[in-house]
């Protein structure tokens, strides 16, 4: 369930609410939703740094593609070695 992956502390207690109808579908739902916001929110905040910092976006990505492009040569002067 959902409940596992965003609040596992509440796992349990949902399973007794559902099953014994403790308590009804919308406030599980009002539960999951504050649980699922909680945990996006480290990533949203980190969403936001990047938007407002390009520069660090595309040294990262120019990193990347540096890495990249060194490993990918490694591995066609493998191939050709192979190959030939």
């Amino acid at each position: 369930s959902y409940y596992q992956v965003f609040a596992p502390d509440k796992s349990e207690d949902v399973y007794q609410w559902c099953s014994k109808a403790q308590k009804g579908c919308s406030e599980c739902k009002k539960i999951l939703t504050a649980a699922i916001d909680q945990y996006l929110t480290p990533i949203r905040e980190k969403r936001k740094e990047f938007e407002n910092d390009k520069t660090r976006v595309k040294k990262i990505l120019d990193e990347g593609r540096e890495q990249a492009a060194e490993i990918a040569e490694n591995t066609m002067q493998e191939v050709k070695r192979s190959v030939f």
